[in-house]
């Protein structure tokens, strides 16, 4: 941990006086008690020496070690030593749980341990309000804090709503009627990721309140844990039970959020109000007006207030010719007051495995489920010895009858090749075998068997993995596996930094530039049409105890997980650097995102896709520069600009520091001008910097790039997104508005599905056109009407009836001018 020492001290701790006598220590306690008042004021003077090298001391140990936690530059560690009274100096180590890998992406872990508390501490002191489907405090997640209750709270919006209150979630209010606590697990799980406790979600299918399995085998996952899990949680149930959140109870709740606020500052003492919103939901906007309508009032003042306020994107951005659908962004994240956080890939999948002890464990494939009609439930786990087949017929390949119960109770382990998998598996369960797992006799990669009648379950590994169980078989007399048939294991995924499929992005209707930011959302993305296998690369959470009281844990993904880890990040943020104003504390969050790999086809990704980036909370922690506004919108004009805009920044960092201004445009041809593009400020100093850009006879299209502003006290860049668009005159792009919603699919047969469309141009735009060509291909599908919707331009409603059979998919092809969107909606 760079900077962080245990300085120990020659004298004997209060406890040597009890070893030393061999007395009990009850008895020792006078002795002791007047031995660490002489360590104690021993250590005043000590821990000022410190401090005059410019070190701070965050722990004293007096009992059982006399000695100091202490903070300072490693370079002057060494000067530690040299102290009167010094006997050693240690660097201290962390030993970790291995956390969700979520925290892992966002620098979370690392930012916790640069805090004097370590991880339970980020966030102390703030308040994260979740306007969400409720929290459930049954959940281990959101029980044993033990902060003391701020004086006045719990507050509940009635004397029973007060029983869903807890030392953790210490305000629940009710806007829907039904109770506060959370039955879908929406809510539960946003909490979770931006304030909830650690803990260890672990299924256990030795018990028989399990429903995903049934045989004694136990799935230890990561430890989780909240982004900010020294936070106190408010539960606004602005959301049903299924998920429907009215603006009617979102406004509600922000009414009393803002009262609840005053209250939490008024008892707590703070500075600063302290308090973050999050609102993990959101759908299309139809409407010129939507972005200075109520909400956008609403939540205006709610940030002037001085409450942030996170707005998860939308999941909306789906665009099947690849990056992100223009104009997805969703209501309310696209007002500019709202912090809107898209999504990007988690860092580890979870998929089907072979675990072995000793063994990390082993990637599978599932069989072709549409061919395993056969088959038994493959959600259980199967755990028994396994052994190589080469051992009974001398090749591995199971192509030939093994004799009569020669595999008996075991897992087979069989080579791919020579043979259908149908026979493998066929001669393996004649021999008696509970189970096989098949490697492939080449290349690496993994595949679907597909299987006609062979009922034994089974999974598919690769060469390299087949070798190294067949070595480790080899090796013991007797090794047990466990077969991961419901993909609850995690692996790390290599190419982690995507942005996922499903997220929004703009330009807003009015040109805004949104998401502000990304942050790990998950994703499910299928991969090549060559038999392999899914990547599943999500993020674990909570769920609602109703909906499994044995594993109230989720496997999802979507912006509405990226919100809370924004939101909890701004608590941690807030806590750790107490009396910036809110506008600062935003800028520290999104202007320190870390910049985003290129795209696959080596295109930068342009601020209408990343914001300022990818979320990083240590180099928040780190910057001592913050910039009012956060991005900068030079908004649209045809074929030329002549702006000017000004960007104040102010040095928030303990020290003078000389800044310098760098431009970096994405395509090149056009640059704002940047005055000054030096400077020096002192704490507390404030600088304008005037942005221009100015150019004539510009063609159609965006001209976008990002300021990046570095210091020489930090490494941390302070990243400003600009754009500019020319508009341009014709659809280039069909944007699918309620694409999500789609995903949720419908019946056969009923009319009440439509899809939402919206022309965009060349700069992501909404554009004016004609009424669409809309086509039905599946049998007995229909299209019932296309008609304007709203008074965007070029935004349709196509009012649809679904026809094919349950558990497929039906196509309905768009098509306007010379551009066409295939959209899938799964039939039920």
């Amino acid at each position: 941990m760079p900077g962080r020492y245990i300085v120990e001290f020659d004298a004997e701790p209060a406890v040597a006086s009890a070893i030393a006598a061999r007395a009990r220590l009850a008895d020792s306690a006078p002795q002791m008690a007047a031995r660490r008042a002489q360590i104690l004021a021993a250590q005043d003077l000590q821990q000022a020496a410190i401090q005059a090298l410019g070190g701070a001391v965050l722990r004293r140990y007096h009992t059982v070690f006399n000695g100091m936690a202490v903070q300072i530059a490693d370079f002057a560690a060494p000067r530690l030593r040299a102290l009167p009274g010094v006997r050693a100096v240690y660097p201290e180590k962390r030993f970790h749980a291995v956390l969700d890998q979520a925290v892992i992406a966002q620098r979370v872990t690392a930012a916790w341990a640069s805090l004097p508390g370590g991880a339970s501490s980020a966030g102390a002191g703030t308040f994260i309000a979740i306007l969400d489907t409720g929290i459930d405090i049954n959940h281990p997640g959101f029980q044993g804090f033990t902060a003391p209750l701020p004086s006045g709270f719990p507050l509940a919006s009635s004397e029973a709503e007060a029983s869903n209150t807890n030392s953790k979630v210490i305000v629940s209010r009710d806007y829907i009627g039904t109770g506060g606590v959370d039955r879908l697990g929406h809510g539960a799980g946003v909490a979770m990721i931006a304030a909830g406790l650690p803990n260890l979600p672990t299924l256990n299918c030795a018990d028989p309140a399990v429903a995903l399995c049934s045989r004694p085998v136990a799935y230890p996952q990561n430890p989780i844990a909240g982004v900010a899990a020294g936070a106190w949680l408010g539960n606004y149930k602005v959301c049903d039970d299924g998920g429907g959140c009215d603006l009617s109870a979102l406004l509600a709740a922000l009414d009393d959020l803002v009262g609840d606020a005053a209250a939490f500052q008024a008892a707590t003492a703070n500075p600063a109000l302290q308090v973050v919103a999050n609102y993990s939901a959101g759908g299309p906007s139809l409407f010129l007006s939507d972005e200075s309508g109520p909400e956008a009032r609403a939540i205006h003042n709610v940030v002037a207030a001085g409450i942030l306020m996170v707005v998860a994107a939308g999941n909306d951005g789906f665009d099947p010719h690849g990056g992100q659908a223009p104009n997805s962004i969703g209501l309310p994240a696209l007002l500019p007051d709202a912090i809107a956080a898209g999504a990007v890939f988690n860092r580890r999948i979870f998929d089907y495995a072979v675990n072995v002890a000793g063994l990390a464990p082993l990637q599978a494939a599932i069989p072709d489920a549409s061919a395993d009609l056969n088959s038994p439930d493959l959600s259980d786990p199967i755990s028994a010895s396994i052994v190589d087949v080469a051992q009974i017929d001398g090749d591995g390949l199971a192509c030939e009858t093994l004799p009569d119960a020669s595999l008996a109770g075991l897992i087979a382990l069989i080579q791919r090749g020579s043979c259908s998998f149908n026979a493998k598996l066929d001669n393996a369960a004649a021999a008696g075998a509970v189970a096989a797992v098949v490697y492939n006799n080449r290349g690496s990669g993994l595949l679907n068997m597909a299987l006609t009648d062979a009922s034994l379950p089974a999974l598919f590994i690769s060469q390299s993995d087949g070798l190294t169980l067949k070595s480790a078989i080899s090796a013991s007399s007797s090794l047990t596996a466990s077969l991961d048939f419901a993909a609850l294991t995690p692996f790390p995924l290599a190419n982690s930094s995507r942005v996922a499929t499903y997220s929004a992005a703009g330009p807003t209707s009015a040109g805004n530039i949104k998401p502000d930011l990304l942050a790990v959302g998950g994703d499910y993305v299928a991969l090549d049409s060559q038999g392999l296998d899914v990547l599943d690369a999500q993020v674990l959470t909570a769920n609602a105890t109703s909906n499994d009281p044995a594993f109230p844990y989720l496997i999802a993904s979507g912006s509405s997980l990226a919100a809370p880890f924004v939101a909890g990040s701004l608590a941690a943020l807030e806590s750790a650097r107490p009396g910036l104003t809110p506008p600062q504390y935003r800028s520290l969050l999104v202007n320190s995102a870390s910049s985003f790999p290129p795209a696959p086809d080596g295109a930068p990704l342009p601020p209408m896709v990343a914001g300022s980036g990818e979320l990083d909370l240590l180099a928040a922690l780190q910057n001592d520069l913050a910039a009012v506004p956060s991005s900068l919108n030079f908004q649209t004009a045809p074929g030329q600009v002549n702006q000017s805009l000004p960007l104040q920044v102010v040095n928030v960092g303990p020290a003078p520091d000389a800044f310098t201004v760098t431009v970096n445009p994405i395509d090149g041809s056009l640059s704002p001008s940047v005055d000054p593009a030096s400077f020096s400020l002192a704490p507390g100093a404030s600088q304008t910097i005037h942005v221009a850009l100015s150019a004539s006879g510009l063609a159609a299209g965006v001209y976008d790039g990002y300021l990046s502003i570095t210091g020489a006290q930090t490494n941390t860049a302070t990243r400003i997104p600009y754009w500019f668009g020319v508009p341009g005159s014709s659809v280039e792009n069909i944007t699918v508005l309620n694409q999500n919603q789609l995903n949720a699919g419908g019946a056969p047969l009923e009319s009440d599905l439509s899809i939402l469309i919206r022309y965009t141009d060349r700069i992501g735009m909404p554009v004016a056109g004609p009424p669409p060509a809309v086509t039905a291909l599946a049998a007995r599908s229909k299209v019932l009407s296309v008609a304007p919707a709203g008074d965007i331009p070029g935004t349709y409603q196509i009012d649809i009836q679904l026809g094919r059979v349950p558990e497929t998919f039906d196509e309905f092809d768009i098509a306007v001018q010379s551009v066409a969107r295939a959209v899938f909606v799964p039939v039920l």
